[in-house]
C-alpha cells in the first residue's frame, strides 16, 4: 500500500469515528459556512451539483434546497460513517434529490460534463493531491459550469492549541500525520485553480463568530470534528497533558457569555470555461457510472 492509500484510509478512519457527532456538539459551525457557500455560488433550481467531502451535509442539505425537486444533489465522501449518518437524515427529511455515494474526490466515478456546479466545503486540504482533486472537478463539470469551495483561513483560538501542541513535544503542522496543504491564502487558491484551468476566479474572506457554553463544551466540539487527528498523534499521558495545557487556558478566555471562538473562512468560486477542452470532453476513469438520457438537467444516473 502506497503513503497516500494509506493516508487516505486513515483519513477515512478519523472521520468514520467522529460522524455520529460530528457538527452536534456546540453551535452549528459547519452547517452555518456550509449553507453560506451555498448562497455564495448561487445554485439555481433544476440544477445538477455534486459535493465533495460532503460530511455529514453542512454543504449537501442547503444545496438539495436550492435545486429543489427539479434538480439533483450527489454527495460524495471517503468515510463510510459520514455517508452512513447523511443517508439516514436524508430518508429522515424525506430528500428524493439527494444520493450520497462513498467514493474518492481524486478519482470521480462520474462522466465529463455531469454537473453544473461542484462543490467542496472544507475539504481541499485533506486531499492527498489537491491539484489531481481539483482536475476532476473540472473534469466533470459542464462547460459553464461552476465550482466553489471553502477554506479555513484563521480562527481565533489557532494559537492556543498550537502553543499547547509545542509544549507537549509534537508539531502541530504535522498533528494530523497526513500531508495537509496549506491554502490558507486567497493568492495560493488562485494560483492552484489557475493550474486546474479554471477561470473567472474569485475569492473573498467572511468570518463568523460562534459562542459556546463554556471552554468544556468547546473542548467537547474539537473531539467532534477532524482535529481529533491531531489528538490522536498525542499518547494518552501527553494527551491529558495537552488538554490540561488547553483548558487552562482557555477558561481564562471565558467570559459570562461563554466561549467566543471567531473564524475567517475563504470563500472561492471559479468557472469551467463554455469552450470544450478536447482533453476532457469523453474522458473516463474506471469505474464510471453510466449516463443515461438527461432528466432534470442532470446526465449522471439516478437508479
Amino acid at each position: 500500500m502506497g503513503r497516500q492509500d494509506a493516508n487516505k484510509q486513515r483519513l477515512a478512519r478519523i472521520f468514520t469515528g467522529v460522524a455520529a457527532t460530528y457538527d452536534r456538539i456546540g453551535p452549528n459551525f459547519f452547517s452555518s459556512f456550509g449553507k453560506g457557500l451555498v448562497e455564495y455560488c448561487g445554485i439555481t433550481g433544476g440544477a445538477c451539483v455534486l459535493d465533495a467531502a460532503c460530511g455529514r451535509g453542512a454543504v449537501l442539505f442547503p444545496a438539495c434546497k436550492a435545486v429543489g425537486q427539479a434538480g439533483r444533489v450527489i454527495g460524495i465522501d471517503l468515510s463510510a460513517g459520514m455517508i452512513k449518518e447523511s443517508r439516514r437524515q436524508a430518508e429522515r427529511e424525506g430528500m428524493q434529490n439527494l444520493r450520497v455515494l462513498t467514493m474518492d474526490a481524486e478519482m470521480l466515478a462520474f462522466p465529463a460534463a455531469s454537473f453544473d456546479f461542484v462543490l467542496c466545503g472544507l475539504g481541499l486540504p485533506f486531499f492527498t493531491d489537491p491539484l489531481r482533486a481539483l482536475g476532476e472537478f473540472f473534469r466533470v463539470l459542464k462547460p459553464g459550469g461552476l465550482f466553489a469551495a471553502s477554506m479555513v483561513k484563521e480562527h481565533s483560538s489557532r494559537k492556543l492549541l498550537e502553543s499547547a501542541y509545542t509544549n507537549n513535544g509534537a508539531d502541530p503542522k504535522q498533528g494530523r500525520n497526513i500531508p495537509i496543504v496549506s491554502m490558507d491564502s486567497g493568492e495560493s487558491l488562485e494560483k492552484l485553480l489557475a493550474r486546474a484551468r479554471f477561470t473567472e476566479i474569485e475569492v473573498t474572506v467572511r468570518s463568523e463568530s460562534f459562542r459556546y457554553q463554556d471552554a468544556e463544551q468547546w473542548w467537547g466540539s474539537l473531539n467532534s470534528h477532524g482535529y481529533r487527528a491531531c489528538l490522536e498523534q498525542l499518547d494518552g499521558a501527553s494527551r491529558e497533558n495537552y488538554r490540561s495545557d488547553v483548558m487552562a487556558k482557555a477558561r481564562t478566555q471565558q467570559s459570562s457569555c461563554g466561549f467566543i471562538d471567531t473564524w475567517s473562512m475563504l470563500f472561492m468560486k471559479a468557472m469551467k470555461s463554455t469552450v470544450p477542452d478536447s482533453g476532457d470532453i469523453g474522458k473516463k476513469n474506471p469505474g464510471v457510472i453510466p449516463t443515461s438520457p438527461k432528466k432534470n438537467n442532470c446526465v449522471v444516473s439516478w437508479n
